[in-house]
């Protein structure tokens, strides 16, 4: 019968340490490697659940709307025009305003304000078309997922949604539906949130749906007048198609 050698059979100090090491380096390594397991797991539940998730439209019967607003404080002949081509749609602005473009969203008086918490600065309008799959794409401003869209068509006046519940400041996150705005002549769904993060005003979006796309078009605002920008700004929308 063979012998091992005494010095590997023997226990010792360093033995005992060494083995109580790996025995909490493999613990913490099971646990890891389980809590990255489950990770993915509810990455995976929640993927799929965004697919089965059905397109409400966005102007369910009881909605209530302001028509679209008629008046400009700027002269039509003076203002300039801005053509979105692949997502259907026009609007005008006076020349004090300079429109900043991304992939998805058209952002206009997009000034800094050095008071601005988490964003550079807060425009008088602006206009990110969501299609779905760029719900959560940096490019898309104010982007909102296709979940948040679904739970915000179904909204009544009134009630509430926080579309970002798990940070320590979610309370800057609650939009309330209110009374909305006309699209070009299509009722929206329009939400309000009363104190945004880093804002002294009010953050407004109206959401509707056409050619098979969620525009959302939307302003911070503190004063009325601020808002009867955005109302101008409104009135000159159209879709194109």
């Amino acid at each position: 019968m063979a012998k091992f050698p005494k010095e590997l059979i023997t226990v010792t100090p360093l033995s005992i340490t060494l083995s109580v090491i790996c025995f909490i380096f493999f613990m913490f390594l099971a646990f890891y490697l389980g809590t990255q397991y489950q990770r993915l797991q509810v990455l995976e539940e929640q993927q799929l659940k965004n697919a089965k998730t059905p397109i409400v439209a966005l102007n369910p019967s009881d909605t209530t709307y302001s028509p679209t607003p008629t008046s400009a404080p700027y002269s039509a002949s003076r203002s300039s025009t801005f053509t979105n081509t692949p997502f259907y749609y026009s609007v005008q602005y006076p020349p004090k305003y300079k429109a900043e473009m991304t992939q998805y969203s058209v952002i206009f008086d997009y000034t800094p304000d050095p008071e601005a918490l988490g964003a550079p600065g807060f425009p008088s309008f602006y206009v990110t078309v969501l299609d779905g799959k760029n719900n959560e794409d940096p490019e898309a401003y104010n982007r909102l997922t296709k979940e948040q869209v679904t739970q915000i068509a179904l909204l009544k006046n009134g009630e509430e949604i926080d579309t970002n519940p798990h940070t320590a400041d979610s309370g800057n996150w609650i939009f309330t539906r209110i009374q909305g705005y006309a699209v070009d002549g299509l009722p929206g769904v329009t939400i309000e949130n009363a104190k945004p993060f880093g804002y002294r005003g009010k953050d407004l979006r109206i959401l509707v749906k056409k050619n098979g796309l969620t525009y959302m078009i939307g302003t911070y605002y503190a004063t009325s007048q601020q808002l009867q920008i955005f109302r101008s700004f409104l009135s000159t929308f159209r879709f194109t198609k």
